[in-house]
């Protein structure tokens, strides 16, 4: 036997381990618990700009068909329109007379008779007399119009919008919602935009 073989074996000590500072693991926790939270709020702020953008391309276009539409509208009236008026009247009107009128009478004659004297006689006459003419009657006069009227119709109206003062504000309205759509189509981290040019800006420009 060698005097190597019966010698001791030397185990090596184990490395002492240093022992976390107070507080270590909790920081993680903290931490975790941060970037958790953040990750929800960032993709809730997301969804919410996903909507709103959604409702303002909703609003242009809606904005945009009613500067194209035309209004039709039927107007009902039902009423008794009074009327209370003098008329003065002041002409010649002319009346033709154009009639056969028949004549039936007896005339009594004094016939002479010597020294008789004057015999009366009478002479049936039947005739029919023609008559064409042509008379003028003057009017001059005043008449009262007193009466109701009673009205009951229906009008149409048709009514562009593109002719009422709406346009200018249509169009106003229309361009602001256009720029807060470009704010919300810009990235939420401007070094995330894909170095893309910069959206054109619609110019507001004040409505008469």
């Amino acid at each position: 036997m060698s005097p190597e073989e019966g010698a001791p074996v030397q185990e090596t000590p184990p490395r002492a381990t240093t022992p976390l500072p107070p507080g270590y693991l909790a920081l993680w926790g903290i931490a975790l618990i941060s970037l958790l939270l953040n990750t929800i709020l960032f993709r809730q702020l997301v969804l919410a700009r996903q909507v709103a953008l959604q409702a303002l391309q909703d609003s242009i276009a809606m904005i945009g068909n009613l500067e194209t539409q035309v209004i039709d509208y039927n107007v009902e009236i039902h009423q008794n329109m009074p009327i209370n008026a003098d008329i003065p009247i002041n002409e010649t009107v002319p009346i033709r007379i154009n009639d056969d009128f028949p004549l039936e009478t007896t005339v009594t004659v004094s016939v002479p008779a010597g020294p008789l004297g004057n015999i009366p006689v009478k002479v049936p006459i039947s005739t029919t007399i023609p008559i064409d003419k042509t008379i003028e009657i003057g009017i001059d006069q005043t008449f009262t119009l007193s009466t109701t009227i009673p009205v009951d119709l229906e009008v149409p109206i048709q009514l562009s919008v593109q002719n009422t003062g709406l346009t200018g504000t249509l169009e106003e309205t229309k361009i602001r919602l256009q720029l807060l759509e470009a704010e919300l189509n810009r990235p939420l981290i401007p070094f995330l935009g894909g170095g893309s040019g910069a959206t054109a800006e619609p110019e507001v420009t004040a409505a008469p």
